[in-house]
């Protein structure tokens, strides 16, 4: 049996990593699990109202995602996961995951422009993103946390990290992406 690969797309919010992720998912025939997915599953199921409440449900979403994830690689199954992940909360689950787990993990640590990624902040939150996430009240509090337009990499023993500069959509080749990634595996399955 192949040892189960776990792809993160990691990095800030608005750089693409749930529309990037599921394209590539798709070509890799992956099981795609995102966290904002099931957040707008519950918001959906219990409603919305404001910042306070929309963390609270972000913090349920996380521990819905660490259970699929761990049932998935019990099973032996590779995937996809995206959110934005917090490094050190990250690092803690993994660590127990592969305790008791053998797979490879992945990192497309996805990164843009500080002011791209504010001018896609404001435009999704005012058009496509779900309200419960209430994102027009929270322009500034992501303003102020976006830093330099990345996330630290996630620091696990053995991880693979692949950098995908978005700032510029028109420049991502997925196919690219993907080949990296076919490449990468490859290489890491040679080596077991």
């Amino acid at each position: 049996m192949k040892i189960p690969i776990v792809i993160i797309i990691n990095g800030p919010a608005a750089a693409g990593k749930t529309t990037i992720g599921r394209a590539i998912a798709e070509k890799l025939r992956l099981p795609f699990i995102c966290k904002d997915d099931f957040k707008e599953l519950l918001f959906d199921n219990l409603g919305w109202s404001d910042a306070a409440w929309s963390k609270r449900l972000g913090k349920a979403s996380f521990e819905i995602l660490w259970h699929v994830v761990g049932v998935l690689v019990r099973a032996g199954n590779s995937m996809i996961i995206e959110t934005k992940f917090d490094p050190k909360a990250a690092v803690d689950k993994f660590s127990k995951l592969k305790k008791d787990n053998n797979f490879k993990v992945f990192e497309l640590n996805f990164h843009a422009s500080r002011e791209v990624l504010l001018e896609r902040f404001k435009l999704r939150a005012a058009t496509v993103r779900h309200p419960g996430h209430v994102d027009l009240t929270r322009a500034e509090e992501y303003a102020a946390n976006l830093n330099n337009g990345r996330i630290d990499h996630l620091n696990l023993p053995g991880i693979t990290i692949i950098d995908i500069d978005t700032t510029d959509f028109e420049k991502v080749d997925i196919d690219q992406i993907v080949l990296e990634i076919k490449k990468a595996v490859k290489m890491v399955r040679e080596k077991i």
